[in-house]
């Protein structure tokens, strides 16, 4: 969209980037008693304790045999998110885009094949580490892959956290929210400071003071 002047400039900056993993989730509804199973609202489910050995193995496009499991029930601090005796859970793991060829290389039927097989994993995982018998309790599951993300968000490669977080590329490492070309400001977890919802609102705030100081 950017003016041919400008475009050369931005795009040989952006190409020296690297963007962040991206995430496999479940949504899951359930009739097991989550609440009196004494489960949190939040838990990090972790079975590989080498952390740099995860990420080694998520960066050249492989997931762990028990990856990290990040496990939210919102009813349990909001019940009358689901009816009477209901719980909702989402369950998200960090997943490399390139996994199995980029889940499936373009192969329909693969790529259902993949995403149905990796999600019968995580709840084998939820099941022996966390909530027995969850299986046999499902109400309804959907499974969201880093090409949903993609599709859905507009993250180019499902990246969820925008650029990685890594030490070259947090803070002013990121590209800053005011750019040489007047008028045009970026916003959002691809530009300064960081990732997240704290991350991209501060980006929110940070463009804004930018254009009320121009003003």
């Amino acid at each position: 969209m950017l003016p041919l002047e400008f475009r050369k400039p931005f795009e040989k900056k952006i190409g020296h980037f690297e963007y962040s993993l991206s995430c496999f989730i479940l949504y899951i509804a359930t009739d097991l008693d989550l609440r009196g199973m004494g489960l949190p609202y939040f838990t990090y489910l972790r079975s590989n304790y080498d952390l740099e050995e995860e990420c080694r193995m998520l960066r050249r496009g492989e997931i762990p045999q028990n990856p990290t499991l990040m496990v939210s029930i919102p009813t349990i601090l909001d019940p009358s998110l689901a009816p009477p005796d209901r719980h909702i859970l989402n369950v998200l793991i960090n997943v490399p885009y390139h996994y199995q060829g980029n889940w499936g290389g373009g192969d329909v039927g693969r790529y259902r094949h993949i995403k149905e097989e990796f999600s019968q994993k995580i709840l084998h995982q939820l099941e022996t580490k966390l909530i027995p018998g969850l299986r046999n309790h499902l109400l309804f599951i959907e499974a969201a892959t880093p090409l949903t993300l993609e599709r859905y968000t507009g993250n180019e490669m499902g990246a969820m956290y925008g650029l990685a977080s890594t030490p070259q590329q947090i803070g002013n490492g990121r590209p800053p929210n005011q750019t040489p070309i007047p008028g045009l400001f970026e916003v959002g977890h691809y530009t300064r400071p960081s990732h997240g919802i704290i991350g991209t609102s501060l980006s929110g705030s940070f463009a804004a003071k930018a254009i009320l100081k121009g003003k």
